[in-house]
């Protein structure tokens, strides 16, 4: 198995067909399965799942307990086959080009992964959003860190969606199981401590649905303090004094921002 694609999935049944139409629409050379990992949906989810199963046999359903997206994603990578992994949330699309040519390249060049750049997708427009504008290989740690700390520098954006990785790479770092809130920023940063050569591509990876109702877009200050949590975790494992100053001006953000959310919810 080529390539496995990893859906994490939590009442998402007016969204999911579109990614899952998407994953199955791709021009893709090899085989590839795409793990959904069903957790504890209270809502039709599941069966609108099952009806895609019954058309195509790349997809694997696991239906656990609701345990959060890190959770669901540690259940994925433990079942999934493939030779790369990459993970897809449950009503993103992808273009459909992208993996063939993050796979190519990762046959090529032996990375520890790709990351290309992604578009945000509205109800009425589409907003490319390039942080890369040519493409990089970067062979250098420090490098690598520095590009994903330092805002005025940053390169590699902390999301999964845009990136596939080395399955091997992927199995050695385990979700944080404890984390609700930017659990993709602390699985980044402790992949990018043991990676060795990466490639940042200019080509478009996912279109990221601005939904209203996702917990990505409702900030109060659990979430606030969630990423300053994240924060202090990247403080205690950066291996580089020169990075410090950036993230510490990132926990001060965070420290203001975690403070304004608790006097407005006291309001």
């Amino acid at each position: 198995m080529k390539l496995s694609i990893i859906v994490p999935v939590y009442n998402l049944e007016n969204y999911v067909s579109r990614t899952l139409d998407s994953l199955l629409s791709i021009r893709f050379s090899h085989d590839y399965e795409i793990i959904v990992v069903n957790d504890g949906s209270t809502d039709a989810s599941e069966t609108v799942i099952r009806d895609y199963q019954q058309k195509t046999d790349k997809i694997r359903l696991f239906t656990i307990e609701n345990g959060g997206v890190s959770n669901a994603r540690n259940v994925g990578i433990h079942h999934a086959q493939g030779q790369y992994i990459t993970f897809m949330d449950g009503d993103d699309t992808v273009d459909p080009d992208f993996y063939e040519k993050a796979v190519s390249e990762l046959d090529a060049g032996g990375y520890d992964f790709v990351q290309g750049n992604y578009r945000e997708a509205y109800e009425d427009r589409v907003v490319p959003i390039e942080y890369v504008k040519q493409e990089k290989v970067i062979r250098d740690r420090k490098e690598m860190l520095e590009l994903y700390v330092c805002p005025e520098r940053r390169q590699i954006y902390n999301s999964l969606w845009n990136k596939v990785y080395q399955g091997e790479l992927v199995r050695q770092v385990q979700f944080n199981t404890e984390r609700k809130n930017a659990e993709d920023q602390e699985y980044n940063f402790d992949v990018l401590c043991i990676a060795n050569r990466v490639k940042l591509l200019t080509d478009m990876s996912v279109d990221y649905f601005q939904r209203g109702d996702s917990i990505v877009h409702t900030m109060n200050s659990n979430k606030a303090l969630c990423k300053l949590d994240v924060i202090e975790h990247i403080l205690e494992k950066n291996p580089y004094p020169e990075l410090v100053l950036p993230i510490e001006e990132d926990r001060l953000r965070l420290l203001q921002e975690a403070f304004f959310y608790l006097c407005r919810e006291k309001d």
